[in-house]
């Protein structure tokens, strides 16, 4: 495994002082001891988010146990959720104009942000009340759905919390609108499924 250069400094230095879930200690976990550094954990994370590998692929490539694998991954999870919700992610009207792509600076110059809400399938629950919750007749799937912001770079600027898929994009928006408050001047792009939405 090679990995040329460490994780983002906003992690350190925090990253190299992990409490490891099911340990006690920091810097510690339960069986073997510790064989991976802080940037080859990093990066395996990295490849399963983006590649989606299982973890019994990611034990056997590492030679380690499927366990000890999951044990880091959770870890990391936790760790990069609670550093990367504190970073302001939400482009300034200055940063939009610089970097607006050409289609929409002739068509909608004034754009901030285009919203749609995004569903992710999930394993179905073994209660009956979640199996209802969770199950989206868009998608005839148990899944989970949050609303997500992008700007018309392309860049994701806002990513809400996570709602039961049964949950409507109009339900979803209306919780999150003082998030928008801010920006009424600007133009926003919607989907089909917010047509009859309004800010009440």
């Amino acid at each position: 495994m090679c990995c040329t250069s460490g994780p983002p400094y906003f992690l350190a230095p925090d990253v190299y002082n992990l409490k490891y879930w099911g340990s006690v200690y920091s810097d510690a976990k339960r069986g073997r001891h510790r064989t991976l550094t802080a940037e080859h954990e990093f990066f395996l994370v990295l490849a399963r988010l983006r590649c989606g590998l299982p973890l019994l692929d990611i034990a056997i490539r590492i030679n380690m146990s499927e366990s000890n694998v999951s044990r880091i991954f959770i870890t990391w999870y936790d760790f990069v959720y609670i550093k990367l919700r504190s970073l302001p992610i939400w482009a300034s009207k200055e940063t939009v104009q610089e970097t607006i792509l050409k289609c929409f600076k002739e068509q909608y110059p004034k754009t901030r942000v285009i919203i749609d809400c995004t569903e992710i399938f999930t394993e179905m629950p073994t209660s009956c009340r979640s199996q209802s919750a969770t199950f989206s007749s868009y998608k005839h799937h148990n899944t989970a759905k949050a609303l997500v912001g992008i700007a018309p770079s392309g860049a994701v600027t806002f990513v809400s919390d996570v709602y039961a898929g049964r949950s409507s994009d109009k339900q979803i928006t209306k919780h999150y609108s003082i998030h928008f408050f801010f920006i009424r001047k600007s133009l926003f792009c919607l989907s089909l499924n917010f047509l009859n939405f309004s800010r009440k």
